[in-house]
């Protein structure tokens, strides 16, 4: 982000036009399913001789990183955000929410856009629930297989193929 802006904010040696950058990540799942907002910056360290440089020199970019976690109480941003993302309710009960508790007021084009994002949340969320199962069968699998388990029956009792398995298998080296 901050090399992008060369010949674009600045140009040549003239770094002092570099505007500063913000990266902020939006975490589906919090901590130990906890919400919570950290930032994180750059600070100079001083590991040989004293030399103090300017501070707007080399703060110049920020890291947010907003944790919604298994509840919605949380601040009003993270409450927002909550109902963007993870709330299972349709976009009109969503719009309907946004201008009765943050007197939000959609225009009817922005509507389709509230859908875009409400179903991208949901499909991030839906996604790292697909990962944790997988990653799930993939800790059963090895398990079972540890325990003596054939792997027909591994692969009947949790709904996989049987090369599945077998591949699971000799990438741990079981068989």
């Amino acid at each position: 982000m901050l090399s992008a802006q060369k010949t674009v904010e600045f140009v040549g040696s003239h770094y002092d036009d570099i505007k500063k950058v913000y990266s902020i990540w939006i975490c589906m799942d919090g901590p130990k399913g906890q919400s919570g907002i950290n930032r994180y910056e750059f600070t100079e360290r001083h590991l040989l001789h004293r030399y103090k440089e300017k501070q707007s020199n080399y703060d110049l970019m920020n890291v947010v990183m907003i944790y919604l976690g298994k509840e919605e109480k949380a601040d009003r941003l993270q409450e927002l955000l909550w109902l963007f993302f993870k709330e299972n309710i349709s976009v009109a009960e969503k719009k309907d929410k946004l201008k009765q508790d943050y007197k939000i007021t959609l225009v009817d084009d922005m509507e389709g856009e509230l859908g875009t994002v409400c179903n991208l949340g949901m499909g991030i969320l839906e996604e790292g629930r697909e990962e944790g199962r997988k990653e799930g069968k993939l800790e059963a699998i090895i398990g079972l297989l540890k325990n003596g388990v054939t792997i027909d029956v591994i692969a009947k009792s949790l709904q996989v193929t049987v090369d599945y398995v077998k591949e699971v298998a000799k990438q741990n080296k079981l068989i």
